[in-house]
């Protein structure tokens, strides 16, 4: 089955360019992997622009290898490398290019094809609840951030179990990106077993280990800081995004064990 349009860029007609800083191109998630598979391989160069056939063929090679990219993530990726290549004034050699491309790309959607075949044919165990079960194809994909959720009411926040993930790598640092974030958490699907979550206030930590501090993301400056950290990642720091369960109000309880204490316990009538 060849690809279809949706998986490859090529194949679409060009879009006027936004203009974006080099800066913002440099840190996109598709450069970064770029960069970083092909410095494993060549680690005393210092740039790997501009492309040339030998380095995409490496880098497709090491992804192909790698077992876990899917079709639309390396797309995404190979937009990116483009784009950052033509901004450096390098130009694209489409002809060169897009045929390595295309091959690679053709050759992930005809296994997710075949692996989604299978999956379609295992049936659910009773009891299994499908909102829980979160889709995998975006598990390993570097242009996403996982989600985890603590529970507030305890003295210590707890974290529930389960996790969600949600793409980010094309939100516009120049656009109000604290509210690009907030919708895509309004529209993510959480686990159900957290219950009612608080999407108005994000969070983040580094790490996953229980005394990790949350930072909270209140502005544009603490964006930027939690971008950095997020398209920078460090082994044994992953940058996961914090949601919080929405606080119960304990109030009508209260007051309901007053009234069952004054309807045992009396007030003394102390008149003489």
């Amino acid at each position: 089955m060849p690809a279809t349009r949706k998986h490859l860029h090529i194949s679409k007609p060009r879009r006027r360019q936004r203009s974006v800083s080099l800066t913002t191109r440099a840190s996109r998630c598709g450069v970064k992997n770029y960069v970083n598979v092909l410095k494993s391989i060549h680690p005393s160069v210092e740039t790997f622009f501009p492309v040339t056939k030998q380095y995409l063929q490496e880098y497709i090679d090491a992804k192909k290898k790698q077992g876990t990219i899917k079709a639309n993530s390396l797309d995404q990726y190979f937009q990116h490398i483009e784009s950052y290549n033509m901004a450096l004034g390098h130009g694209w050699d489409s002809q060169e290019f897009e045929p390595m491309m295309r091959d690679v790309l053709e050759e992930l959607v005809q296994n997710e094809d075949r692996s989604g075949g299978n999956q379609r044919k295992t049936t659910s165990t009773p009891g299994d609840d499908d909102d829980d079960i979160l889709s995998q194809d975006i598990s390993n994909d570097p242009s996403t951030i996982q989600i985890v959720c603590f529970e507030k009411s305890q003295t210590s926040p707890v974290k529930l179990e389960r996790n969600a993930r949600i793409p980010i790598a094309n939100i516009d640092q120049n656009a109000e990106p604290i509210q690009q974030l907030l919708n895509m958490i309004a529209n993510a699907k959480l686990p159900k077993k957290w219950g009612k979550v608080d999407r108005s206030m994000i969070y983040y930590r580094h790490g996953t280990w229980k005394e990790a501090p949350h930072f909270e993301l209140p502005d544009d400056n603490a964006f930027k800081v939690f971008w950095e950290d997020w398209s920078n990642p460090r082994e044994g720091n992953e940058v996961q995004l914090v949601l919080y369960t929405k606080q119960r109000n304990t109030t009508p309880g209260k007051y309901f064990d007053i009234f069952l204490f004054l309807l045992y316990y009396p007030p003394l009538n102390f008149s003489f």
